[in-house]
């Protein structure tokens, strides 16, 4: 009997250990897979709309753009800038890109009435400023904010992700800075 009850207590305390192991994975891999999701080529438009809240990311655009936006003429509204910024080719820009320029970002997801081409002598080069390394910082077990760690904060957008289920799920990017 006390044999049966030391194997008992042993696989009850492998079980524990496999699972502690389990979550601590998860913990400290997973905002990378959340991360690298958006740069995966593979994935449609439609697929990366559901990596982030629509909703509370053109919040999050809203409250980071200068009093002035809010009287920008046709076809530049602000309703017309956030959906742009909201836009999936542009959100998977911004993260890909975290210390590219937003506005490049943004021309990803201008609707196709408002795409002016000028060819090759009006348009302007686009420098991919990429990361491999990222900054996480834990927020509890529900949040992470992720910034490139290879620059300055002051030069690197953040982007904040709550957790969904097993998840996350992008919720707000802090620009570098504001929205003119």
């Amino acid at each position: 009997m006390l044999i049966t009850a030391r194997r008992a207590i042993a696989a009850v305390s492998l079980v524990l250990l496999a699972c502690c192991l389990a979550f601590a994975g998860w913990y400290w891999f997973s905002p990378h897979r959340a991360l690298a999701a958006f740069a995966d080529r593979t994935k449609t438009d439609r697929e990366i709309a559901r990596l982030y809240d629509r909703a509370r990311l053109r919040g999050a655009f809203a409250q980071q753009m200068v009093r002035q936006v809010d009287s920008y003429p046709a076809p530049f509204t602000k309703a017309v800038i956030l959906q742009i910024l909201t836009n999936p080719r542009t959100v998977r820009a911004l993260v890909i890109e975290p210390y590219g320029e937003w506005q490049f970002a943004a021309a990803e997801g201008l609707p196709p009435d408002l795409v002016i081409d000028d060819g090759p002598a009006g348009s302007m080069p686009r420098l991919l400023e990429t990361t491999g390394d990222w900054a996480i910082a834990y927020e509890g077990l529900d949040a992470f904010v992720a910034r490139g760690s290879d620059r300055p904060d002051d030069l690197s957008h953040a982007y904040r992700f709550e957790r969904s289920g097993v998840g996350w799920t992008l919720v707000a990017i802090e620009l570098n800075e504001p929205v003119r």
